[in-house]
């Protein structure tokens, strides 16, 4: 049931409202959960923040974290790996089968 029309008076007058009930009710904590479930990247986000916030330390140059290492090389690695996992396997193959294009941008 999505809605319930009633009647009622207001100053004399006959009203009718209609009152929309929202799917996924339920208590604070059952709401709290699904938002946190589909808002969980900003979310760990904020997290981050805070948590870079209450220790900077970790993640100085030369900490713990190793940024100079970790940003430099892991984390360009892993962009390029999940914009790689996003690509089709046809296209992939297409492209890879194009060797004209290859030499001459290879030399």
């Amino acid at each position: 049931k999505t809605g319930d029309k009633s009647k009622s008076r207001a100053n004399g007058i006959k009203v009718r409202r209609y009152v929309r009930r929202t799917p996924g009710g339920g208590s604070l904590v059952a709401r709290s959960l699904r938002l946190a479930k589909s808002q969980w990247f900003i979310l760990a986000v904020f997290t981050s923040i805070f948590l870079a916030k209450m220790n900077p330390s970790f993640g100085i140059k030369g900490g713990p974290l190793k940024p100079e290492v970790t940003v430099k090389y892991i984390g360009v690695g892993l962009i390029f790996f999940m914009s790689g996992l996003s690509l089709k396997t046809e296209e992939l193959a297409a492209a890879a089968m194009n060797v004209k294009v290859h030499v001459t941008i290879q030399g």
